[in-house]
């Protein structure tokens, strides 16, 4: 405990306080309840968003030259070591769980640079090999500005949902914490096995092969959504069970166990989500939405 109040007092600082203020917090779903463990949650994050958006950034650019399987195996460390470690700064330390999350991207983020400077690739992560022009600039933004439009909706979807949850209570807004932290495994796979299929799909379309542009649409599609149902079956008969490695409180076991039903509903039509976003990425680099 002596640590997580060291830590605790360190991160108070007035740089990160603005961003930490009432007003924000409300609108994400704090309550009077949970605004002090909010407020300290949203200044670890903000501290340390650097290691996000390298996790998040370096996976695009390796899978543009083909190394999908370094991807999605760093997108699965990340994921592991963050619900590995949940329980271990929860109840072990005291410290919550953006120390998890945090520590997660760090992992991710590190494999990626190993995989840059270890092996073969056409990367650079020197200074002096940064040289961007308005024609690269462009097409980054003319691809990504969709995406981003995408995972702001995302993200304002996910403010409303915390909003609502807000209204049942504490155990509430954690079950559905918890819940989210175990779909993120499925939802990573997923994703991984469908990065593969963006290179393929952007070479074939780009050489003008439309018999394999056509074959692997539908055999991602199909197969990733098979991924899905396979995924499901253990979070739909054993939810209780996966919720008990992080809390042994009955009510949050009780609602984690409902909304995980409610997301391995949907996880069969995931697969296919990414598969589209990641066609109109490959065949136009503007509709990807």
């Amino acid at each position: 405990m002596e640590l997580a109040d060291f830590i605790r007092r360190n991160i108070n600082s007035d740089v990160f306080e603005i961003a930490a203020q009432n007003p924000i917090l409300k609108l994400m779903g704090a309550t009077a309840e949970n605004y002090e463990p909010t407020k300290t949650y949203m200044r670890i994050i903000v501290i340390f968003a650097f290691t996000i958006t390298v996790q998040v950034v370096l996976p695009c650019v390796l899978c543009a030259e083909g190394k999908v399987k370094e991807s999605a195996a760093a997108l699965m460390i990340g994921t592991i070591v963050n619900i590995i470690f949940d329980p271990v700064f929860i109840l072990l330390f005291g410290m919550g769980a953006a120390w998890a999350t945090i520590l997660g991207n760090t992992c991710a983020a590190a494999y990626y640079i190993f995989v840059i400077k270890k092996k073969k690739t056409f990367l650079s992560l020197y200074i002096k090999d940064f040289k961007p022009t308005g024609k690269i600039v462009g097409e980054i933004l003319k691809i990504g500005f969709p995406s981003s439009i995408s995972n702001f909706v995302l993200s304002f979807l996910t403010v409303l949902l915390n909003n609502f949850v807000s209204g049942y209570g504490n155990n509430a807004v954690s079950a559905v914490g918890v819940s989210s932290k175990l779909m993120s495994v499925i939802t990573m796979m997923i994703g991984g096995y469908v990065m593969g299929y963006l290179p393929f799909e952007g070479y074939n379309y780009g050489v003008g092969n439309t018999k394999r542009v056509r074959d692997s649409f539908w055999f991602t599609g199909i197969s990733s959504t098979m991924f899905g149902l396979v995924l499901a079956v253990p979070f739909a008969l054993l939810g209780s069970v996966f919720m008990r490695v992080f809390t042994s409180v009955g009510e949050i076991i009780e609602f984690g166990m409902k909304c995980l039903h409610i997301y391995v509903f949907c996880l069969p039509f995931l697969g296919m989500q990414y598969m589209m976003t990641s066609t109109f990425q490959a065949v136009s680099g503007s509709q990807g939405i």
